[in-house]
C-alpha cells in the first residue's frame, strides 16, 4: 500500500474488532437509506457479514489495536499516522 501511494497520499485503512456487529451496522445504513433489510441483496450481505464476524471471532482473521497498527505502519515506512474510532468505536 504504501508503495503505491502518492506521495501527498492519504491511506485508510479500517479495522473491524471482534465485537463489532457489522450486520447492525448494515441494517442501520440501510434504515437510514431507506432500504428493505429483508431483499435479495440486503440479505446475501448480511449472510458475508455474518460469516466475517464469525471468522474474526474465532482467530480466523487478525484484528489489530491502534497502537500495533501505528507500529507497523511506521515500520513499514509510513508517515504521520493518525488513528481514529469510528462506528460506535
Amino acid at each position: 500500500m504504501l508503495r503505491v501511494l502518492h506521495p501527498d497520499g492519504t491511506a485508510v485503512v479500517t479495522c473491524f474488532l471482534p465485537r463489532t456487529d457489522l450486520s447492525m451496522l448494515f441494517r442501520r445504513h440501510l434504515r437510514a437509506a431507506g432500504h428493505d433489510e429483508f431483499g435479495s441483496p440486503a440479505k446475501i450481505v448480511l449472510h458475508y457479514l455474518g460469516r466475517l464476524r464469525e471468522a474474526v471471532r474465532h482467530g480466523l482473521l487478525h484484528h489489530y489495536e491502534q497502537d500495533e497498527l501505528a507500529r507497523l505502519l511506521a515500520l513499514a515506512g509510513a508517515d504521520s499516522i493518525q488513528c481514529f474510532s469510528v462506528l460506535d468505536d
